[in-house]
């Protein structure tokens, strides 16, 4: 168990531990801190640890009754010193109503690994960077479970275990422009489950926002977005309604994701506002991509398998764009026996395909549809 136990006397309106000043160098391990929340009322401390450090080392703490957060790191108000390589490993933040883990700029090449985070605002709220976070389990119906509300250069999440929010559960949004730098992120083998919770079809799983561009060429403070191998799935009876949302960013890879239980589709983007997209093993392969407007959601990207049934010499596909297709990409999966086979009557809702010659059997068509941004 713990080797020690710190407890805030009631009637306290302080933090457990606390510097008014940066420090370097430190270490905490091996204890409890119970922030006693029910006898602190109104307190806006109420915090278990509260520090600006660098090359600090925060191992196997334990944080209950917190009632702002369990674990508060490098507040600007305290120093603008730089905060470099501080770790925050193997922690239980599971008893906060408010956040869980918490940093500010600067929090530079720092470490976030294999906490367990029950808090019930955000499980974790950061920004500055680099920032890793790794094997940490993120739960407790938080609101979510990753906030990121400014910029934060080279953030790094993997094989972490995110459940339960009640809205998204990454929300990662650049709020103002630093031109010295730009935001670039990967979010990798995650599992990302049950988010949405408050409300059916109304948040999306993952939500990356850049800033638009106020002056000179279109270009976005968000730039090499990846996320790769994350699986977004929710069976509870409030779903998300995307699995990942993507604005106002540029060089975009999403690769290998797979969704489960989404409501209105699985990947979102918002139209003349994204540049240099790849996606690529997204499973279901029937993915589809919706521009996000002012008005509505539009579906721009779709594909499907069409089959042309034994005895028949057309199919009529619908597509189900907002629009006609302006890139059409169809190829059988067998051989058609000799049968000259082509697509026409390209319409705002369908495309036919066609053969020379009745099928002497079911023919399958793969196709994959595109209204280009």
């Amino acid at each position: 168990g713990w080797t020690s136990i710190l407890k805030i006397a009631d009637g306290s309106a302080i933090d457990a531990i606390a510097s008014a000043v940066a420090l370097s160098n430190g270490r905490l391990e091996n204890f409890r801190i119970d922030c006693n929340q029910a006898n602190a009322p109104g307190s806006t401390k109420n915090r278990g640890i509260y520090l600006h450090t660098s090359y600090g080392f925060i191992n196997r703490i334990q944080v209950a009754n917190a009632a702002n957060a369990g674990i508060y790191l490098n507040d600007d108000g305290i120093s603008g010193a730089l905060g470099y390589l501080n770790f925050v490993v193997f922690c239980d933040l599971s008893d906060s109503t408010g956040v869980g883990l918490r940093w500010e700029y600067p929090f530079t090449d720092s470490w976030v690994m294999f906490n367990n985070i029950g808090s019930t605002t955000y499980n974790i709220q950061g920004e500055a960077g680099p920032t890793r976070l790794f094997g940490n389990h993120l739960n407790g119906s938080p609101t979510r479970n990753l906030h990121f509300p400014g910029a934060s250069d080279s953030l790094l999440a993997m094989f972490n275990l995110m459940e339960g929010a009640r809205q998204e559960a990454i929300f990662v949004e650049i709020t103002a422009a630093d031109p010295d730098k730009k935001t670039r992120m990967r979010l990798s083998h995650n599992i990302i489950r049950a988010s949405g919770q408050q409300t059916n079809n109304t948040y999306d799983a993952v939500v990356v926002k850049g800033i638009a561009p106020t002056a000179g060429p279109v270009s976005h403070q968000l730039q090499q977005v990846y996320l790769d191998h994350n699986e977004i799935y929710s069976t509870e009876a409030n779903k998300p309604r995307y699995g990942i949302r993507i604005e106002y960013a540029d060089s975009i890879q999403l690769d290998g994701n797979t969704f489960d239980g989404m409501v209105s589709g699985q990947i979102a983007m918002r139209e003349g506002t994204v540049s240099d997209v790849s996606i690529t093993g997204t499973i279901p392969q029937n993915y589809t991509i919706y521009d996000l407007t002012a008005a509505a959601s539009r579906l721009k990207t779709n594909r499907g398998t069409a089959t042309l049934l034994t005895g028949n010499t057309t199919i009529v596909v619908t597509h189900g764009l907002f629009a006609a297709p302006t890139v059409l990409r169809v190829h059988p999966s067998k051989d058609t026996a000799g049968k000259r086979w082509w697509v026409d009557t390209w319409t705002a809702t369908q495309f036919t395909i066609n053969i020379d010659s009745a099928a002497g059997a079911d023919i399958d068509f793969f196709w994959d549809a595109e209204v280009t941004i």
